[in-house]
């Protein structure tokens, strides 16, 4: 493994596979919040936010309170979020 690696911190993806799945469908993932999040190390871990389509989407997520090493972060690129297509309305606050 590269010791560069780091695993994600947040990650809301619509998938299809059948072990997660009703019934083969998609879904979506919405109406999240994520509170007071305390990161120690050397960088901040990637975060993605990825829909499939226009039906299943991410969307209404928020991050509020996250710190690296004990400072808050205040903008999207210094949390290191990765938004995709079909996610939306993903905010730090």
């Amino acid at each position: 493994m590269n010791s560069d690696y780091m695993a994600p911190l947040l990650a809301a993806q619509v998938i299809c596979v059948e072990a997660y799945s009703f019934k083969g469908k998609r879904g979506r993932i919405e109406n999240i919040r994520f509170n007071n999040i305390q990161v120690t190390g050397p960088r901040m871990p990637e975060s993605y936010f990825l829909g499939f389509d226009a039906e299943h989407g991410v969307k209404n997520i928020r991050v509020s309170d996250l710190y690296l090493n004990g400072r808050k972060i205040e903008e999207i690129a210094e949390a290191n979020f990765l938004i995709r297509e079909f996610a939306e309305n993903i905010i730090l606050e």
